[in-house]
């Protein structure tokens, strides 16, 4: 219920309790029309801003979606892929984990875009069907700042916000 804002920058910080059996934790945000995974068992922040248009600061602009280990299996239909990377805020050594749900095989594009655009880390890495998780240091030396990581596969394509403090 997002209330008594003005046009500002904000954050949301969630401190998991009691949600390491969770599969996932997602924040969705109505009024952009996007998702932030959030980690089930480690803090982290989330980063928005309300402007003047009304919609961003609608009572109903954010909620957050729990879902928990059991997985529901239909013969005939695949389970959905997803792709989380957490602790975000990056770690201050640069390590950041990418965990893969329910992924078909192949090589995949990990790219980190500053707010310029430009590409300051990229990485390929081949995985089998399934699910995995995968470490991988961005750089100690990174600039605090936003950043876009976008893990690009033949059929696939995610784009997740990431923060460096």
């Amino acid at each position: 219920d997002l209330s008594n804002t003005t046009a500002s920058s904000y954050m949301f910080e969630f401190s998991p309790i009691e949600l390491s059996e969770a599969a996932s934790v997602t924040l969705i945000d109505n009024y952009l029309k996007t998702t932030t995974d959030i980690s089930p068992t480690e803090a982290s922040q989330v980063y928005f801003e309300v402007g003047s248009d009304s919609r961003s600061s609608a009572t109903d602009r954010f909620c957050v979606v729990i879902t928990k280990n059991r997985q529901v299996v239909i013969p005939g239909v695949a389970a959905k892929a997803s792709i989380r990377a957490y602790p975000n805020p990056v770690s201050v050594n640069g390590n950041i984990s990418l965990q893969f749900d329910n992924i078909k095989a192949g090589m995949y594009k990990v790219e980190l875009m500053n707010s310029g655009g430009q590409t300051v880390y990229s990485s390929m890495m081949q995985l089998n069907e399934g699910n995995y998780n995968r470490r991988m240091n961005i750089g100690r030396n990174l600039p605090a700042g936003i950043y876009q990581m976008k893990i690009t596969g033949k059929d696939s394509r995610t784009v997740i916000k990431i923060m460096r403090r």
